[in-house]
């Protein structure tokens, strides 16, 4: 199987999983990611992503789709992958912006 030409490469839309976007820097990157043509599928914690960012002017001309994901939860980061990845059809890049803090010793 070869490579898609460059041509095909610009021409199909490309998709990301931002975690962490109501952040300020993983609003910053949503942003810029959409600004160069990403449709964008935007993650959260518990709470509604800003209606400032999710109306905001660089957004209009993509497919944003908002996603609640708690990182503590594995079922829910796989749930919330693959929401992403249905309603955008695949990812072309993850950003893991998003961090929680573990109560617990890890190892």
């Amino acid at each position: 199987m070869s490579e898609p030409s460059q041509t095909e490469r610009a021409e199909r839309p490309r998709r990301a999983l931002v975690t962490g976007a109501a952040s300020e820097l993983g609003r910053e990157i949503v942003l810029a990611l959409a600004r160069n043509g990403y449709d964008v599928a935007l993650t959260h914690h518990k709470t509604a992503l800003p209606n400032e960012l999710m109306s905001h002017p660089d957004l209009a001309a993509v497919k944003t789709v908002p996603i609640e994901m708690e990182l503590l939860s594995q079922s829910s980061i796989d749930k919330g992958f693959d929401a992403a990845v249905e309603a955008l059809g695949g990812l072309d890049l993850l950003v893991n912006n998003a961090a929680r803090p573990l109560l617990k010793q890890a190892v």
